[in-house]
């Protein structure tokens, strides 16, 4: 399934942050991002924890962020 963002700006490069304590996870969505809109991408890095992902979320300005909700110490809620 591909998802389409309306009034997303095609020539637009995201920033995307993915944050999951599972590396395998974090591997398998990248790519998948990656497939889907490689030529969009300006920034694509992951945390493997909560508390590393806020403190990126400071530094940088992210169009998107995947983030676990079942994660150890702080969850994605």
């Amino acid at each position: 399934m591909l998802l389409k963002i309306p009034c997303m700006n095609n020539n637009k490069s995201l920033n995307i942050l993915v944050i999951d304590d599972n590396p395998s996870f974090v591997m398998s969505f990248e790519n998948l991002v990656l497939e889907v809109t490689s030529k969009n991408i300006n920034l694509l890095q992951h945390a493997f924890s909560a508390i590393d992902g806020l403190k990126m979320m400071r530094e940088y300005d992210y169009d998107f962020v995947f983030m676990d909700i079942d994660m150890p110490e702080t969850d994605g809620i």
